[in-house]
C-alpha cells in the first residue's frame, strides 16, 4: 500500500511516503504561520507530484491540534487532491502519532505515554495514551493546559514525549529522541487501515483547540 503523509506544524514541515513497508521521509524547520512549500517537500523525496499522486492508495496528515494556518493549509491542499484522484484521507492526531512513535523505544508493555506540544500564549497541548505492543488507546483526549498543570504531570512517574516538556525542568522520563514527523503519521494511519478502520473524506477537518474550547486538566 502506498500512503503519502504530511505533518505540518507551527515550526516544522514533514513529508513521508510509505510504499509497501518502506518509508522515506524528510523534515525541515519552518517559520510560525508560514504556509507549507509543497513543491519543495515533494522535491526532497525526489517525487514528481503528477506521477506520485496518480499511484497513491491514500493520503494521511497530522490534523492537530496545532497552528491554524498550517493545519488549514494542509487540509485544503489534501482535500483537493483526494477529490481529484478519488482517494481517501486519513486524519491522525499529531499527539497520538508521537505516542505511537514512542513504541519503538519501549522495552515492556503496556505503558502510558504523556504527550505535550507547544501551543500559543504559553499554553500546551496535552494528551495521554496507553500503548501495547500492537495497539494504542486514548487515556485522556487532547486538551490545552498551563505550564503549572504540565509540571504536575511531569512530576509523576510517567513517560513523557514531545517538545512541550522541554520548556520545563529536565526530566529523566522524557524521551527526547521522539520528535514529530510524517513517518509516524503514515505508520499510525496504516495501523488503523490494517485494523479495518474507515475514514470519510467529509470528516477530515483539523482539530483546533483554543481558549473557547479550553478544558482544565484534572488535578
Amino acid at each position: 500500500m502506498k500512503i503519502l503523509a504530511f505533518d505540518i506544524g507551527s515550526n516544522y514541515s514533514s513529508i513521508a511516503l510509505h510504499d509497501d513497508g518502506n518509508i522515506n521521509s524528510f523534515s525541515v524547520p519552518a517559520s510560525p504561520r508560514q504556509r507549507p512549500d509543497w513543491e519543495y517537500l515533494f522535491s526532497k523525496l525526489e517525487l514528481i507530484p503528477n506521477q506520485i499522486l496518480n499511484s497513491l492508495d491514500g493520503l494521511a496528515y497530522a490534523n492537530g491540534p496545532g497552528s491554524y494556518t498550517a493545519l488549514r493549509s494542509t487540509a485544503v491542499f489534501l482535500k483537493a487532491i483526494a477529490y481529484a484522484k478519488n482517494i481517501p484521507i486519513f486524519p491522525i492526531s499529531n499527539l497520538e502519532a508521537l505516542a505511537w512513535q514512542a513504541k519503538d523505544w519501549m522495552d515492556s508493555f503496556p505503558v502510558e505515554i504523556n504527550v505535550a506540544l507547544n501551543a500559543d500564549q504559553g499554553k500546551f497541548y496535552h494528551a495521554s495514551y496507553k500503548l501495547s505492543s500492537q495497539n494504542i488507546e486514548t487515556v485522556s483526549s487532547p486538551k490545552i493546559c498551563s505550564s503549572e498543570e504540565l509540571e504536575k504531570i511531569a512530576n509523576k512517574d510517567k513517560i513523557l514525549v514531545g517538545e512541550g516538556w522541554l520548556l520545563l525542568s529536565d526530566k529523566d522520563n522524557l524521551l527526547k529522541s521522539v520528535q514529530a514527523n510524517a513517518s509516524s503519521v503514515a505508520s499510525l494511519a496504516l495501523h488503523y487501515i490494517n485494523q479495518g478502520n474507515h475514514f470519510d473524506n467529509i470528516d477530515v477537518d483539523p482539530i483546533y483547540l483554543s481558549e473557547t474550547t479550553f478544558k482544565k486538566l484534572n488535578s
